[in-house]
């Protein structure tokens, strides 16, 4: 497995507060699939989509969370989602105006991400490392139990249902690669179908409502672009359907009715939602607005989308003239896929045996460990146990926050990268480096990593854009 480790800057700096996060191989699964009819007014405000045009900027508004109920709302049923919860991530349950975020399955020794609830019915499908590695599980909302649909010590992730909840959808990491594989629910020992076999990348498989195509993530044209597989066919079963150069197209999500396939387009560092319609083929794809990651409303009337932001991310919804319904409404942590359960079974959230409203555990807390504590308001700097550095010292607030960062980075790449360090603090009596005056390193509030790992290619520094800004 194949793991990239992304930071901003060389130097770290760390604010009393500040969490820091590493993100791990599995991607932001789709929306569901129901029956319902879904209508787009021809004179929709909405424009066509060109990866020529510069996308505008972020203008949406961030609102809070609001966990008391609000009365009526337009958006009905609950949302189901990964979100990161302590050092883990877990799944909960989450209406904007009327259910604070509700953790439904939660361990303190592993993660679920990737739900998706089955259209019309009441099981959730998610990718589980629970037994070691990643699998998928089936979760019964009616009663909380689970079952296994997968085993193999491969990666399995990013599943979806067929419309008749007989079988899914999964990519799988085999041959070194990652393809996409079919899978009977009612015998989970049979062994999958692979509908792809090609080196290129696949990923990010839904299934239309229709059930005889398959919209999938490939970049076996060099462009990462929205694939369809027709399953009534093995000659020319593949179609290019967003063939867009200069830009990267990710999570396809298909509407209730088979009719609109709604997928993210990110160019320069922008985000957008197209829908593209399959009666109309030829005809460019229409942009929704900013965001990523849809989701389709059980009625096909909204779609719900995550927006990304430096250093955190939320929700909003829009209607599919582009009207925004719900504001940006940020999230405590980050999202690891969410899928739509309609209302007619938000009342199951109840019966779940982990329900809880408890907040989500803190990854560290600081505590002062000089004594007695110098004087002045000052703080002093206390030494770092089993690291390698000219000065492995860090600021008295803080050393917490190093400690539970580096156990995180072990756990997500099995690597104690922070072991060894270019600089940690930095004496004021040492003379600067060149450029790097002021410095952080002189006030023990920051580390400098070993740069050997750059030089061995053990790690990349990737930039990150969020709508034109660096």
């Amino acid at each position: 497995m194949i793991l990239v480790l992304t930071l901003l800057v060389v130097n770290l700096a760390f604010a009393a507060n500040a969490i820091w996060e590493f993100v791990p191989i599995p991607r932001v699964g789709r929306g569901p699939g129901t029956t319902e009819v879904v209508r787009i007014r021809e004179n929709s405000p909405t424009i066509p989509y060109s990866p020529d045009v510069t996308h505008p900027a972020a203008t949406l508004e961030p609102t809070h969370a609001l966990p008391a109920p609000m009365g009526d709302s337009p958006i009905e049923g609950v949302i189901i989602l990964s979100l990161t919860d302590g050092n883990y991530k877990h799944l909960f349950a989450y209406h904007p105006q009327n259910m604070p975020l509700t953790r439904i399955l939660g361990s303190p020794e592993w993660d679920d991400i990737h739900p998706m609830v089955m259209p019309g019915r009441e099981q959730v499908v998610f990718t589980s490392n629970q037994n070691g590695y990643w699998d998928l599980y089936q979760l019964d909302l009616a009663n909380g139990a689970q079952a296994r649909l997968t085993d193999t010590l491969v990666y399995d992730g990013e599943p979806e249902w067929s419309p008749d909840g007989q079988w899914i959808v999964y990519e799988s990491y085999v041959d070194d690669n990652l393809d996409i594989f079919i899978k009977q629910t009612s015998d989970p020992n049979q062994q999958p179908i692979r509908l792809t076999d090609n080196p290129s990348l696949h990923t990010s498989p839904t299934w239309s409502p229709h059930g005889r195509q398959v919209a999938f993530v490939s970049d076996r044209t060099a462009d990462q672009e929205i694939w369809l597989a027709d399953l009534d066919t093995t000659t020319n079963r593949y179609q290019n359907i967003s063939r867009m150069s200069g830009s990267q197209e990710d999570n396809p999500a298909w509407s209730p009715n088979g009719r609109y396939l709604a997928f993210d387009s990110q160019a320069s560092g922008s985000s957008v939602i197209l829908t593209w319609d399959q009666e109309r083929p030829e005809a460019p794809p229409r942009q929704i607005g900013i965001g990523s990651n849809p989701v389709w409303s059980p009625d096909g009337s909204m779609i719900l989308v995550t927006i990304q932001q430096p250093n955190e991310n939320g929700l909003a919804v829009y209607y599919l003239d582009g009207t925004l319904i719900l504001p940006y409404t940020k999230l405590p942590s980050t999202i690891y896929g969410m899928s739509w359960l309609p209302a007619g079974y938000a009342g199951l959230i109840d019966n779940q045996p982990g329900r809880s409203v408890a907040p989500m555990p803190a990854l560290w807390s600081p505590a002062l460990n000089l004594s007695p504590l110098p004087a002045g308001g000052r703080f002093g700097i206390v030494p770092l146990e089993d690291v390698e550095a000219p000065y492995a010292f860090l600021h008295d607030e803080i050393d917490e926050s190093f400690i539970a960062l580096r156990q995180q980075i072990g756990y997500e790449c099995g690597w104690d990268f922070l072991a060894s360090l270019e600089n940690a603090y930095v004496p004021i009596t040492e003379p600067p480096e060149p450029g790097m005056n002021p410095n952080w390193l002189y006030t023990g509030r920051a580390i400098a990593f070993n740069t050997l790992t750059l030089q061995a290619d053990w790690m990349v520094i990737v930039r990150e854009d969020f709508e034109g800004y660096t």
